[in-house]
């Protein structure tokens, strides 16, 4: 966290409590991302049902995490937790290819609903330790990310929720921009 993110944290200037918003496609890595967060042992990772809540600390920050099981059949439930959300983290599998045009659907309407649009995202590419991963360009292209614009911060970063590389500078970033 950068030094004027600090004083202005002291000062009571920005948020101290953080509603994060996990989500992707069935499969991507959301909970195994959450399992490195709350450093829980990623072995012990089961697919999440429904949904799950984590509360961790990290840097000075109250964040609570919203892990949304990404079964088609769940999706609704999701906007139900977009007025407590602070930042957003979409997972995807870099390596699953056939479900890239699935996951596009699901992000637009995501980027598109009313009460996130000013909300910053951070898109996890997860799964880069795979040979079949695709480029996070190709990710990008794929999925029609967009630019960061002056309503949105956005960030797309390379990961791999099981060696845990990338999702701490993804996060990171994600933090200093709530």
């Amino acid at each position: 966290m950068g030094f004027l993110h600090k004083l202005l944290k002291k000062l009571g200037l920005v948020k101290t409590k953080v509603g994060l918003l996990i989500l992707g496609l069935s499969n991507s890595g959301k909970s195994t991302v959450v399992a490195r967060l709350t450093k829980e042992p990623v072995e012990d990772v089961a697919p999440t049902v429904g949904f799950a809540v984590e509360s961790v600390k990290i840097e000075g920050l109250a964040v609570t995490m919203f892990d949304m099981s990404g079964n088609q059949r769940y999706h609704e439930l999701w906007q139900h937790y977009y007025k407590d959300t602070t930042a957003i983290m979409f997972v995807l599998d870099s390596a699953d290819r056939a479900r890239f045009a699935e996951a596009d659907a699901v992000l637009q309407e995501v980027l598109h609903a009313e009460t996130l649009k000013r909300v910053p995202m951070l898109f996890l590419c997860n799964k880069m330790d795979l040979a079949l991963a695709a480029s996070p360009d190709e990710v990008a292209q794929a999925l029609h990310l967009p630019a960061a614009s002056a309503a949105r911060a956005f960030q797309l970063q390379p990961c791999s929720a099981l060696e845990g590389k990338g999702i701490k500078e993804g996060t990171q970033w994600l933090l200093d921009h709530v």
